[in-house]
């Protein structure tokens, strides 16, 4: 407990340290005429209708979860509630303990095992990475002529893929997924409740070797990752930018790659990074690009906030 505990207290302090850092590198050189000047332009009708996409892929992604669950239709509205509680989790708290919120709310609204709450979790963002690989692979392909940036890219690929296929052998294993879990069952008191946990993640994820719900969770991720690109796209035409869809493309690539490490609640100025490391290569001035990286921030918070302020109170009625 103590150790885990001295690693929480290790990625806050990492956390805050990488924003801080990322804040001071986004205000040098700032120019605040062009940034507000940016801010002000924003057409506010384009604004609401990036709002609403954004608001649009929480929802699929909640419909996501909810497919890898297997949980009946009736508890659709717990998952969806469990996810928002996530999002405002992670807009308030740090070390990620957002990702800890929605499991235990799922458990605990939709009377989930601890095993399907935290093994659909974990295959949930692993989709996301898949997705991510996905988007990289197609970044490297048309705009990366880097062979510093691929090797990095390639090794962050490798990792991914890895996990993903351990993952999927555990869930196909049979057997040997059993006798995994018996090895951990002679572990002792943690072991043992490991062992419970593996076990109940086992038989419960069993619903993903159906390839219609494979399929189902596919079509959903190309929806949303496909949503993703436009949200960021119809964020630079309310800015009034008429880049191609390239510019959002890569702008999605460095937020997800940036937003991997450690930062304060909201992640405080790793939007404002990633939207300057993409868009300066697509002509935007460095203000410019540090305007589209806050609103984009600003909105997210407020979603996040928002949902998971709406889940906490509909909760405690």
């Amino acid at each position: 407990m103590m150790k885990a505990t001295s690693r929480q207290h290790i990625s806050v302090v990492a956390g805050i340290a990488i924003s801080l850092v990322f804040v001071c590198y986004s205000l040098a050189n700032l120019d605040w005429k062009i940034f507000s000047a940016s801010i002000v332009a924003v057409d506010l009708q384009w604004l609401v209708v990036f709002i609403l996409t954004l608001l649009l892929t929480m929802v699929l992604r909640a419909w996501r979860w909810h497919v890898i669950t297997g949980l009946s239709r009736r508890d659709w509205f717990a998952v969806w509630r469990a996810s928002c509680i996530g999002y405002g989790g992670t807009a308030i708290f740090p070390a990620r303990a957002g990702e800890i919120m929605r499991v235990i709310h799922l458990q605990r609204t939709a009377k989930a095992s601890t095993g399907l709450a935290i093994g659909s979790s974990i295959v949930d963002r692993l989709i996301d990475a898949v997705a991510l690989c996905v988007l990289v692979g197609l970044g490297l392909a048309i705009f990366v002529s880097n062979l510093a940036v691929e090797r990095h890219f390639f090794v962050m690929a490798v990792v991914l893929f890895v996990a993903i296929a351990l993952t999927v052998a555990f869930l196909l294993g049979g057997a040997r997924s059993s006798a995994l879990i018996g090895r951990f069952n002679r572990g002792g008191a943690i072991g043992s409740r490991l062992a419970q946990w593996l076990g109940q993640a086992f038989s419960e994820l069993q619903s993903l070797r159906d390839w219609r719900i494979l399929g189902a969770i596919v079509g959903l991720q190309v929806v949303i990752s496909s949503l993703d690109v436009l949200a960021c796209w119809i964020l630079l035409w309310a800015f009034g930018w008429a880049l191609p869809v390239a510019a959002a493309l890569v702008t999605l690539i460095c937020l997800a790659m940036v937003s991997a490490l450690p930062s304060t609640p909201g992640y405080l100025g790793v939007y404002q990074v990633a939207a300057m490391a993409a868009l300066h290569e697509f002509g935007l001035a460095r203000s410019e690009a540090l305007a589209y990286g806050t609103l984009l921030q600003a909105c997210n918070f407020g979603l996040f906030l928002a949902a998971g302020s709406w889940a906490y109170l509909t909760t405690r009625r």
